[in-house]
């Protein structure tokens, strides 16, 4: 078993730029490639809402290519627009619909986005939505109080979605990201899985944003091991440069969504870890074709991914003697 993300041939989020026949390729080739499951990641940024009518849809092709789902890659909201990195500063301009927004009717509006994507996921089947939650952190070390009234939004959207959610059998995972030390999304996660039970918020591991943040690539995974409920599998080399924190232009290319065992990640280290959590096999790759051959590429795809989830199991097994 193994599941890929749907767009990874795609330039862009926008499902609107895509026609249905394309859409469904994706799907087809996938699963002529030997996947058993499909990470919904289509739109999994802007405020593109889904017909319930495009989800019976989706959820057919699911059938027809004998695709499961594991997970939907959620959107945090309206695309952020500034002046500056949006890994560093509060956002300058108030987005229509956002879950952070210190807009009441703007943050209402980013909660009904989530919970469009719960009902995504609800009818194809999958039990998880990742949702990114960036964090302005140079705004909170400039100012303690936005920081306070930052995180009051996020957990008063998160309660009102905590019931939804669960009524629907369908966890929260929130994102480890890109651009974001990981001191401060240590806080983050302390402070939201301190207020959340395990029931309702997870955490997805992000091994390619985990590969440049910290020090060590497995700081949050080992850290947060017991609410491992999503992973996002790529690799990369790590952060260029140090000028990469005050530049998004430079950070950006570093997650370079290479297939697993392609950069300097720890697969091994991670395999360890995943073997003692409550993760539920198949692994998801989110990586991105970016060569001539597609067929070939999805071919290393799934001998590379399948190398990494063998560890695995091969690891949990020996956890278990």
């Amino acid at each position: 078993m193994l599941a890929f993300s749907s767009d990874y041939s795609s330039s862009s989020a926008e499902l609107e730029n895509k026609c249905m026949d394309e859409l469904e390729n994706c799907l087809k080739k996938i699963s002529n490639a030997g996947f058993s499951h499909v990470h919904w990641a289509h739109e999994w940024d802007g405020d593109y809402t889904y017909s319930i009518y495009e989800m019976i849809q989706i959820k057919e092709w699911f059938d027809k290519y004998n695709l499961k789902a594991k997970g939907v890659h959620a959107t945090e909201g309206s695309s952020r627009s500034t002046t500056k990195s949006k890994y560093h500063y509060r956002w300058e301009i108030q987005n229509r619909r956002d879950y952070t927004s210190e807009n009441e009717l703007n943050r209402l509006a980013g909660v009904d986005l989530i919970k469009n994507r719960i009902d995504l996921s609800h009818i194809i089947g999958a039990t998880e939505i990742v949702l990114h939650m960036q964090l302005p952190y140079k705004s909170f070390e400039q100012d303690e109080s936005f920081r306070t009234r930052y995180y009051n939004q996020i957990i008063k959207s998160l309660s009102e979605l905590e019931y939804y959610a669960k009524a629907k059998n369908v966890k929260i995972c929130v994102e480890n990201l890109l651009g974001t030390p990981n001191e401060h999304q240590v806080y983050q996660f302390d402070l939201l899985f301190n207020r959340f039970d395990k029931d309702f918020l997870g955490f997805c591991f992000d091994t390619g944003h985990a590969n440049i943040t910290g020090t060590d690539c497995l700081e949050l995974a080992k850290r947060y091991s017991d609410r491992i409920f999503m992973i996002h599998l790529c690799d990369n080399v790590g952060i260029t440069g140090q000028n990469a924190w005050d530049d998004g232009a430079i950070m950006t290319p570093c997650d370079q969504h290479k297939l697993p065992f392609e950069g300097n990640f720890d697969w091994d280290g991670l395999a360890k870890v995943l073997a003692n959590s409550p993760y539920e096999l198949p692994c998801v790759l989110e990586t991105c074709f970016k060569e001539d051959d597609e067929t070939a590429y999805l071919e290393r795809a799934l001998k590379l991914g399948s190398k990494f989830s063998d560890l695995v199991v091969k690891y949990r097994g020996n956890s278990n003697e």
